[in-house]
Parts: structure tokens; C-alpha cells; sequence
């Protein structure tokens, strides 16, 4: 696929202070953020003011993903809500740090995998030592009307499961974001909205339809993971679990639907990869060294794999040119007309 039909990505912006010259590095990033925060440094000893932030436009919303090197203080009074974009609220996940000070007037902290909410046009003040945060921006008007009295919790620290459920959300979704097309973010936005009204105001319907969201981006993120890593013929389930962070059991509980668990899905993605690879008529290396490619060890297991999926040799494969009829054998009706090219769409 060349460049002019590629899925747009996503609009992405990166900033390291570090760039800029010493002598102005703090004073040209207060003032960019003084339209929505006064920002005041309070350093230890031996600190200097460094910020490196990378963030990804989500249709209305924004995913931001922000490391801090020093301790600040951030205020945000009245004065602030005519000139900023105070229409919005932030959910922040701090994987590192945190911060303690006031959110109105009532007292605000969050510490380390906690996830705090603050509505942009309430005042805050807050000191926060160096941290790594993952921040999601969306406009209020897409949870507040679904809360209690339609009132935005400020300064909340989502409890429990819901927090945590959270939590792993934004770290996925800050892991997928460099890969999201603009169609995907589309769905992607509308389904991270209800999450945060599911954690924000739970119920047991709410949660589950949660989970199930976060659960479904688990398993995209799993087999484009699995794409990319699968010339490494050792790649396993422990490999995908460390990617997810996620336990060995709860990805084996992930993927309890898919027929031989992980290690199956695993085998079904080289063999897709070395499909595609055999049907392209500009590919014309040897099978063997698409075989090798795609992760396998040997030619013969590769062989072998490909008969049992499909029945029928690579080699046939490659000849038929996505014209031939392939009978699936996963127990469902046979369907003698669909092509190679449709039954390889169903390992996906």
C-alpha cells in the first residue's frame, strides 16, 4: 500500500523542552500554558525544569502522554476560564508521582496509578513533584449529561475496580495510539467516553459494557503486536503478556474464545502473514524464505502448518493466485464458492 492510499493517522504533536535554549526553556513554556494554568517551579536541589509530552488528537478529545523533571505548582483561578478552553475535562493517570492541593476548595491528591478528574472550568490548585502521566482531554458535554445532577466529581480519585479498569484502558490506549487510524480513533473516542461515564457514575451494566471495551482493545493491540514481532520465531504468550501488562492468565482469559488460546493465535498469524506474502504476485522469494519471515523454523513446519490450516501445499497456494476454493475447517457449512482471498480475511 503506498503512501496516497494509506489510513490517515493520527494528528500527533511532540514537545521536549530540551530543545529550546536554557535561558528561556521555563519562561517560553509558562507562558504558552498561562492561558489555561500559572505554572511555578519549586524545585529540589540539583533539578532542572524539563518537560517531554507527545500527544495524539482524538477527533474532540486528546490523549497526551507527559513525563515532568522537576516539582511545580499549578494554579487555575477564575481569571482563567474566559480565555481557556474550559468546555473540556482532564483525566490524568499518574504511572509516577502524583500531586496533592485543592480542587475548589476542597482538598485533592492522587498518587501513583491513581486517576484524578478535573473539570477545566473549576479552580485548582495543586503541587506536583516530577512525574510520568498519561491524560486524556474530552469535552464535558460528552459525560456530563449521563452523571447525577449533570455535576462533573472535581478532583475525584476514581476508586476501586472502576479506577482500575481505568487505568488499564489508558495504558493501552496511549501503547495503540502511534498505530490508530483516523476511522479508528472515530470509534475509539465514542467507546473511551463510556468508559470514563461507567468509571466515573458505575453500575454493574455499565462496568461490564466497560470491561468488554477494554477487553476488545486488549485483543487489537495483542495481534498487531503479534504482526510486528513475527519474524522472531521465539515469540510466545509470555511476550504478548509483558507487551499488554498483563498476567499470563488473565491474556490466556483474553483469548479463552479463540480456538488452541494464544499459542494458536499466534500460528494462525504467521500462516495469515505467509498468505498474503504467497497471493502477492510481486513477492517472489522462495517459500522457504517466506516461511523463515513469518517466524518459522523450518521449512517442513511450515509446510506442514500451512496443509493442516488449509489443505492444501504452499506451493498450490501460490499457483492458485486467490482463485481457488478452500473448504474451512473449523466445523462451519461448507462453502464451496468463497475464495482464498475471502478465507483469509477470517483468520484476522
Amino acid at each position: 500500500m503506498d503512501a496516497a492510499t494509506a489510513p490517515a493517522r493520527l494528528p500527533t504533536l511532540a514537545m521536549d523542552t530540551n530543545s529550546l535554549p536554557p535561558f528561556v526553556r521555563f519562561t517560553l513554556f509558562r507562558l504558552r500554558a498561562s492561558r489555561t494554568v500559572d505554572i511555578s517551579l519549586h524545585n529540589e536541589p540539583g533539578e532542572t525544569f524539563r518537560i517531554c509530552a507527545r500527544a495524539w488528537f482524538f477527533g474532540d478529545s486528546l490523549l497526551a502522554s507527559i513525563e515532568t523533571f522537576c516539582r511545580m505548582q499549578l494554579v487555575r483561578t477564575r481569571r482563567h476560564f474566559d480565555r481557556s478552553v474550559s468546555d473540556q475535562c482532564s483525566l490524568i493517570l499518574f504511572h509516577t508521582g502524583g500531586l496533592a492541593g485543592e480542587a475548589d476548595d476542597a482538598a485533592a491528591a492522587a498518587s501513583a496509578g491513581d486517576i484524578i478528574l478535573f473539570d477545566r472550568s473549576r479552580p485548582i490548585y495543586v503541587f506536583a513533584p516530577r512525574s510520568r502521566i498519561t491524560c486524556l482531554i474530552i469535552r464535558r458535554d460528552r459525560i456530563a449529561p449521563f452523571l447525577p445532577a449533570g455535576v462533573l466529581p472535581h478532583g475525584l480519585v476514581i476508586p476501586g475496580a472502576a479506577g482500575a479498569l481505568l487505568a488499564d484502558f489508558f495504558r493501552s490506549l496511549e501503547r495503540q495510539a502511534p498505530a490508530l487510524t483516523l476511522e479508528e480513533a472515530r470509534h475509539i473516542e465514542r467507546g473511551a467516553c463510556e468508559m470514563v461515564i461507567a468509571c466515573i457514575a458505575p453500575s454493574q451494566e455499565r462496568l461490564t459494557a466497560a470491561n468488554a471495551q477494554l477487553e476488545q482493545s486488549w485483543r487489537i493491540e495483542a495481534k498487531r503486536f503479534i504482526d510486528a514481532e513475527l519474524a522472531d520465531p521465539g515469540l510466545g504468550p509470555d511476550d504478548v503478556a509483558r507487551r499488554l501488562g498483563l498476567s499470563r492468565s488473565k491474556l490466556y482469559r483474553l483469548f479463552e474464545g479463540e480456538e488452541g488460546g494464544v499459542a494458536a493465535l499466534i500460528r494462525r498469524r504467521r500462516l495469515r502473514a505467509a498468505c498474503r506474502a504467497l497471493l502477492d504476485p510481486k513477492d517472489r522469494r522462495r517459500i522457504a524464505d517466506i516461511a523463515y519471515a513469518c517466524g518459522f523454523r523450518s521449512e517442513t513446519h511450515f509446510s506442514r502448518a500451512f496443509r493442516e490450516e488449509f489443505d492444501m501445499a504452499p506451493s498450490a497456494w501460490r499457483d492458485a493466485g486467490g482463485t481457488a476454493a478452500v473448504e474451512p475447517h473449523d466445523g462451519e457449512d461448507r462453502i464451496a464458492a468463497e475464495t482464498m482471498h475471502n478465507w483469509l480475511a477470517r483468520l484476522d
